[in-house]
Order: C-alpha cells, then sequence, then structure tokens
C-alpha cells in the first residue's frame, strides 16, 4: 500500500473476493465464442397486423414460413382482384374520331367493330360474296380446270363467262363442292332461310368425288369476274309426291325477270289446287345476283335445266314443278312457261 491506497498490482490479492475470503484468487473465466460465418441466405417474415404473430410473439422466419407469407399474399391479392375483369390489352385509343366504334355496312348489311383487325377481315371477306359473289375455282377453260363441270353455254367473247352443271355423272371435286355450299349459304342468308334448307346431304355429286345427294343438281351461272352470279338448284321428285296448280296472283311477263323462286317469307297472293299429276324435276331454288338480273340470265338457267333434265332423257318439257314461290318467282315462273299454261308447284 502506498499513501493509504490498495495496491492494485496484478497479482495482489482482492479484498472483496466471493467465497475464497481475503485474498482468495478469481475464478477461471470460460473464453468468449469465436463468431461462425454469416448465413448465405436470410429470411424474414412479414408481421402480423400489430406487429407480433400469435401469443405476441415475432413470427419464426425461414425458409418454410417465407413460402407460407408468399402463398398467404397471392390469396391475399387474388381477393382484392375485381371478379370477371382478367389482364386488359389496350386495342384502340378513342381520339372523338367519326368511325369508332361499331358500324353497318349498307351494302352486306353486317355489323363489324371498326380498328378491331379480325372483324373487319371477316367483314371484307363477307362484303365481297355480298357484293360480288362467291369466286369459283377454276379457269373455266377445257383442261385440268375443268374437271368436275360440264359447261352447258359459254358467252360470246369466249372468257370465263359460262354456265356449268353440277352433280351425278359429273363427279363435283371438293372445291366446287364447297363453292356450290357457299353459294347456298349466301342466298339462304340474303332470302331469309333456314340453314341447310336448299341442300339438304350436301351437293349433289352422284358419282366419283361428289359425296353428296344424287338426286340433286345445281347449274351456276359464273360471271366474267370468275364469281357466281346466278344458280338454279334442282332435285328429282319421287311419283309420290303431292303436285299443286296454281290459280290466281301475278300474271306472266318479265316482271319477276331473275328473282328469286323459294319459300321466302313473303307469300304469293295466289292459292294451290291440288292435282293427281306427277312431276318428275322440282326447281327448289332460282336466284341471281341483283347485278345480273334483267339480263335474261334466270330464264336461260331453267332453259339449260330443261334441256338436261327433261328432253335429253326423253320426257315432256312440261313435266317441272317449282317450290312454293314468291310472288315475284311466280312471275318468273309463267314468264318461263307461256301464257295459257299452268305453273305448278309443290312443298320441299
Amino acid at each position: 500500500m502506498l499513501g493509504g491506497q490498495p495496491d492494485r498490482r496484478p497479482d495482489a490479492p482482492r479484498a472483496d473476493a466471493a467465497a475464497g475470503g481475503p485474498g482468495a484468487p478469481d475464478p477461471p473465466r470460460a473464453p468468449a465464442p469465436r463468431p461462425g460465418p454469416a448465413p448465405a441466405l436470410r429470411t424474414y417474415k412479414r408481421r402480423r397486423a400489430g406487429g407480433a404473430g400469435a401469443g405476441g410473439e415475432a413470427a419464426p422466419a425461414g425458409p418454410a414460413a417465407a413460402r407460407e407469407g408468399a402463398e398467404r399474399e397471392r390469396e391475399r391479392k387474388a381477393k382484392a382482384k375485381p371478379r370477371g375483369k382478367g389482364k386488359l390489352r389496350q386495342l384502340f385509343i378513342d381520339f372523338g374520331q367519326g368511325d369508332f366504334g361499331h358500324r353497318v355496312c349498307p351494302t352486306c348489311g353486317m355489323m363489324y367493330s371498326v380498328g378491331v383487325a379480325s372483324d373487319e377481315a371477316t367483314h371484307r371477306a363477307f362484303h365481297e360474296r355480298v357484293e360480288h359473289g362467291v369466286r369459283f375455282p377454276g379457269g373455266g377453260t377445257a383442261g385440268p380446270d375443268a374437271r368436275g363441270e360440264r359447261t352447258l353455254w359459254r358467252g360470246a367473247t369466249g372468257g370465263p363467262e359460262r354456265i356449268v352443271r353440277l352433280g351425278r355423272a359429273v363427279g363435283t371435286p371438293p372445291a366446287k363442292a364447297r363453292a356450290v355450299a357457299e353459294v347456298a349459304r349466301l342466298v339462304e342468308e340474303r332470302q331469309g332461310l333456314a340453314e341447310g334448307w336448299i341442300l339438304r346431304g350436301g351437293p349433289g355429286g352422284g358419282g366419283e368425288g361428289g359425296g353428296g345427294d344424287p338426286r340433286q343438281h345445281q347449274l351456276l351461272y359464273v360471271a366474267p369476274s370468275k364469281h357466281v352470279q346466278g344458280c338454279v338448284f334442282l332435285e328429282e321428285l319421287p311419283a309420290t309426291r303431292p303436285i299443286f296448280r296454281v290459280v290466281g296472283g301475278p300474271g306472266g311477263g318479265q316482271a319477276g325477270e331473275g328473282e328469286e323462286v323459294s319459300s321466302a317469307p313473303k307469300a304469293a297472293q295466289a292459292r294451290e289446287v291440288a292435282t293427281e299429276l306427277a312431276k318428275k324435276v322440282g326447281v327448289r331454288m332460282v336466284w341471281v345476283h341483283p347485278a345480273r338480273r334483267r339480263r335474261g340470265v334466270a330464264r336461260r338457267l331453267l332453259g339449260l335445266a330443261v334441256r338436261e333434265l327433261l328432253t335429253a332423257r326423253g320426257e315432256a318439257p312440261d313435266d317441272l314443278a317449282f317450290s312454293a314461290v314468291t310472288e315475284d318467282g311466280l312471275a318468273l315462273a309463267r314468264a318461263f312457261v307461256g301464257p295459257g299454261r299452268a305453273v305448278h308447284t309443290y312443298h320441299g
């Protein structure tokens, strides 16, 4: 001790040592642990509302807890998303332009959306069918393109304008059979007929490649533009089919030239009287494109039909009946059979 102060040398005994009494040495101390390597991945768990997990304690962290938290977050976002609304995609921008939104074509009557590529493509295809008719495959010359058709009449210029026959004993190839079916659908749409009314069982083909009803026959008028702009659909009638005679209604003449003969809703102002007659051939539909009417196309189609299906077989040329006709169709039928001769109909 120096100057009344206790000696604080390292080897001096401590006066306040525990248990060992005065002068006892300090107990040995354990070495401090060395810090280990830092973890490669640290995970944290989002705390619940209130800052603690169940029981007021922080939720344990770890891979399983992280996955559970991520799954809970996805469920929360899914519940917050409005139902029925997925990821939206901007198609076009409305700047107040006049042609924005839906439009009804004044020519073909189709409603489509301006600016939607699929709608505009569908409208272009339908508009072409209505304005020009269905495009007919083949070049209209002798050779491979003429396969599956029989040319009955050709225009004065010798170009593609012609009337061809498809059906039994001709062997309609698939491409031309599809064209016939498309023509039938177009006529049904324009005349308000039920789909499939004209062609029951598909285009008549009979022999090779036909695949349709062999009792059905089609004559098509192919315009110089190679589009079908006139047609007559015919069928062979059984002897048991009831035949009627039309009494009254509009007289003959050229007023109905080129109009349709069909069972469209517009009824003829005439009445039918049952007969005991039997007819061989029935005219199911005659149709001419508006651009080709009043040019004798319908009468030429009917004349060739009588020649092919009646006179060529030795049958009487008047052994013909028409389907339930409209007023315009009745006028065409009377103009075709001639004055003073009866028009016979049947129900198809």
